[in-house]
């Protein structure tokens, strides 16, 4: 049976993690921005959000503990993605950029490119860093709008999840997903305009 509130600086939310990833489950979460689905990096990972989302159309963003994980997983092409990360992170900013030769393989759209995000938000950082990064995703079903608040969020997710974790009450997130940034040309694209602000 679960708590009736899980907070991120609860001694069980690590637990909880681990509970739902070992029987496959996603958590659902709030973060530093809105309300997300998390799982491992893997196969199963990505399948679970699959039938979580109803959608197979597309790869997962990964959550990741710090700038320097990133340089080991990805190549920063030089057009001012890396000082992008720079500035950017901890931050709400993804970043699309080629990933380097076997690494988060589950994670690569067909180009080999994948979605990196260091979060403005202590707890999720120390849990990506423990898996070496975490799938993240809005928690809604593809289609559907994006869940700014708990109550927001569908019945069929809820329900499927393995733990539920909220924010401690004095923490204030943003109420708009990441801003995504393309990467891997030879000039930086915004994909998505959200709460970061590049100007």
């Amino acid at each position: 049976m679960r708590e009736t509130k899980l907070f991120w600086s609860s001694p069980t939310a690590e637990k909880a993690l681990d509970v739902a990833f070992s029987q496959g489950l996603a958590v659902l979460a709030e973060s530093d921005t809105i309300w997300g689905l998390l799982t491992p990096t893997t196969k199963a990972g990505a399948a679970e959000l699959d039938t979580l989302k109803k959608r197979r159309d597309k790869p997962y963003l990964v959550l990741i503990g710090s700038l320097g994980l990133a340089e080991k997983l990805l190549f920063f092409p030089d057009n001012g993605s890396y000082a992008l990360a720079q500035k950017g992170w901890p931050g709400p900013l993804t970043l699309l950029c080629p990933s380097k030769r076997g690494m988060l393989e589950d994670a690569q759209s067909p180009a080999g490119i994948v979605g990196i995000r260091v979060p403005n938000h202590e707890p999720l950082r120390n849990a990506a860093k423990k898996y070496g990064g975490l799938f993240s995703t809005s928690a809604n079903i593809s289609g559907e709008p994006v869940p700014i608040t708990f109550d927001t969020i569908s019945e069929s997710i809820r329900a499927r999840v393995g733990a539920i974790i909220y924010n401690d009450p004095s923490y204030i997130p943003q109420t708009k997903p990441s801003t995504i940034v393309d990467c891997s040309g030879n000039v930086l694209k915004i994909v998505r305009q959200g709460a970061y602000n590049l100007t």
